[in-house]
């Protein structure tokens, strides 16, 4: 009989700390209760707890708990750690967190991190770099690891606190100095964990990811980094609402469906959007189950949830190429038969708003999750007009597989976007001016199946490629600067100018091979806090999502961000631009911003094969509009085209 994975769970949770610090209900009874359910589902691993309250989960306490009781997973296990309690910032020591956008580092208030003393108090948190550090020594061992926090990560947000703070009861999980800036002051860089390990002259003059690696790991935190968050009657409500989500629906989620439904469910009332990030590894690790549990299905197709104030909402929106050939929507109730119809209402840049009749209305519950499927085109896709040239004994099949398919369209060769040859014994899809230039790796002529998934892959790349918002009215300019650097072979940092969106660049030779490095930063040039994700398009049809570090990050007026904290983007030299002789090595940066919370999660795919025998190294890693009016915010994208000369062509 096959042993069940082993679960090491540190759950520390601090109500009663000393002064200065206010207390918290709920936060032990919080630590108590994710206790409770995982001692519940011991059917699914064997669980090893450690429980951190009050006065134990000091900042030692903590670090031990990591070090010592977490370290003891290994491959296949599971470490989970949870913090409930107060979450603030210190200021960031000038000239060594170079990338922190707003001068600041997130921290956890342990039991003895401030401390009263005559005159003032003394400071000594758990900031946010040493729980990354404490993560990728835990990551060494092969374990996966998840991290939950019920505080607050960041400081004021005066544009939500006031939803929560007009109900009776509720509390926010922040702390605030009394200083006007609201933050806690630096602290020397002897204080910090890593203080013996890292220099501050690395972190002065070298890319924070090479200095701090992250861990992979999961993070659930309760709210974004400028929000609050907050506890009603004795619980969290983050804490509160991910039990109850989990207990609904048997553990059986995903964690992007949980981070979709807990959005829903506490944006209306407290302000606060829980955040789910996959740090250190693919964003595909988000649609996982919850603590590794099997889940039945994907989330491709969306959620619908019920909120107070907009009626039923589905999670996909104007972005994900929703329009109105979407004539009908059928949800269904998690574990359960119910089945309801529904239409599209308005739809916005990151939802739907849906309408039911009476009747089907009146087959749900308020309270209940749903999943949602759809007909129609454009849902994620851009529509392929297809070429097919061969033998057509061969193409037949093809050419049967691909009409039942609304993503596609067989066109004559003159207007095909894309052209499929039947060529000995295999099946290649080029570009139709290239006809001895595959795009991607050949495929067998009995494989049918595998050119129709391989176009469904450049489609989604295409409609990604191609996402504009063409009803857009508050940008008359681009409203996030994009500057890129070029890392000369000695280390120099040379500006690029941007020729229109294309920016092209050279390889050089360095250590026997063809290679070039970039820097990129964004710069929010506009006078509204800004949320923005940056994607990386590539030669081979991969979207990588995460060049920010999140998927999606807010940006204040003025507040700067560099793509991979300030490390280099690698651009290698792939082996079809080398083999077919080809001009440039083309890529793109797709840059989308929103004045509203959007998702680009599910833009990630990974590389098709390549032509070539050996796959180019990854790099580190359109749209039908609608005919009618979008509702809500504004949106807008930019994408910047990257051509890097063929070396082996000359000038």
């Amino acid at each position: 009989m096959q042993q069940k994975p082993r679960l090491y769970a540190l759950l520390a949770g601090i109500g009663q700390y000393r002064p200065p610090v206010p207390p918290l209900a709920g936060c032990t009874d919080d630590v108590g209760q994710i206790a409770a359910y995982l001692q519940e589902s011991t059917s699914d691993f064997q669980l090893s707890l450690q429980l951190l309250k009050d006065e134990a989960a000091t900042k030692a306490g903590i670090v031990q708990g990591f070090q010592s009781f977490l370290g003891q997973a290994g491959p296949g296990d599971t470490a989970l750690f949870y913090y409930s309690g107060h979450g603030t910032q210190e200021e960031a020591g000038p000239g060594l967190w170079r990338f922190e956008t707003d001068g600041k580092l997130e921290a956890l208030v342990c039991y003895d991190s401030i401390l009263e003393v005559e005159g003032g108090a003394t400071y000594n948190l758990l900031a946010d770099k040493e729980l990354r550090y404490l993560i990728h020594q835990l990551s060494r061992k092969g374990a996966n690891i998840v991290t939950i926090f019920d505080c607050c990560h960041a400081g004021d947000n005066t544009r939500n606190d006031h939803v929560a703070l007009l109900q009776q009861g509720i509390r926010q999980r922040r702390y605030h100095p009394p200083r006007l800036s609201k933050a806690c002051p630096a602290r020397p860089w002897e204080q910090f964990l890593f203080a013996e390990a890292i220099s501050p002259e690395q972190l002065k003059t070298r890319p924070l990811p090479e200095v701090l690696p992250i861990g992979p790991h999961i993070q659930l935190a309760a709210c974004r980094s400028n929000q609050s968050a907050y506890e009603k009657d004795g619980s969290g409500a983050f804490t509160k609402g991910l039990l109850q989500l989990l207990r609904a629906t048997d553990s059986r989620i995903t964690y992007y469906d949980l981070a979709y439904r807990l959005r829903f469910q506490l944006g209306p009332v407290f302000g606060q959007s829980p955040q789910f990030y996959a740090a250190g590894q693919s964003d595909g690790a988000l649609f996982q189950g919850f603590l590794g549990r099997a889940v039945s299905g994907g989330s491709l197709n969306g959620n619908v949830t019920y909120d107070g104030s907009l009626g039923w909402i589905l999670d996909l929106g104007a972005m994900h190429g929703l329009n109105e050939s979407v004539q009908e929507i059928r949800v269904q109730a998690v574990g359960s038969g119910t089945e309801a119809r529904a239409r599209i209402g308005a739809i916005h840049p990151n939802y739907a708003i849906l309408h039911f009749s009476p009747e089907m209305a009146g087959q749900l519950e308020a309270g209940e999750v749903y999943k949602a499927e759809m007909q129609g085109s454009g849902l994620l896709s851009q529509k392929l007009n297809i070429a097919l040239d061969g033998p057509p004994e061969v193409l037949a099949p093809l050419k049967a597989a691909l009409n039942k398919e609304q993503a596609f369209g067989l066109v004559a060769a003159g207007t095909a976007g894309y052209v499929v040859r039947a060529d000995s014994g295999c099946f290649l899809i080029t570009s139709p001016g290239a006809p001895a230039q595959p795009l991607t790796r050949p495929i067998p002529w009995n494989d049918t199946g595998k050119v129709a998934a391989y176009l469904r892959h450049i489609a989604r790349w295409s409609f990604i490629r191609s996402l504009y918002n063409p009803d857009s009215y508050l940008f008359h300019e681009h409203p996030v600067a994009m500057d890129f650097f070029r890392i000369r072979p000695e280390g120099a940092m040379e500006p690029l100018a941007l020729e229109g969106d294309e920016l092209i660049t050279e390889y050089e030779w360095k250590n026997g091979e063809w290679s070039g490095r970039l820097r990129l930063r964004l710069t929010n040039r506009y006078d509204r806090p800004l949320y923005v994700s940056l994607l990386f398009l590539s030669l081979n049809f991969q979207v990588y999502p995460q060049m920010l570090g999140d998927t999606v990050i807010l940006l204040e007026p003025g507040q700067e961000a560099w793509a991979f904290e300030g490390d280099d983007i690698e651009l290698d030299f792939p082996k079809q631009v080398e083999a077919f002789r080809v001009p440039f090595s083309p890529a793109y940066f797709k840059l989308i911003i929103s004045t509203e919370e959007f998702d680009a999660s599910r833009f990630e795919q990974p590389a098709l094969p390549a032509p070539e025998a050996q796959s180019d190294k990854e790099t580190r890693s359109n749209t039908p509009t609608p005919t009618f009016q979008f509702a809500g915010d504004d949106w807008a994208t930019r994408l910047v085209t990257l051509l890097v000369r063929n070396p082996l062509l000359g000038a």
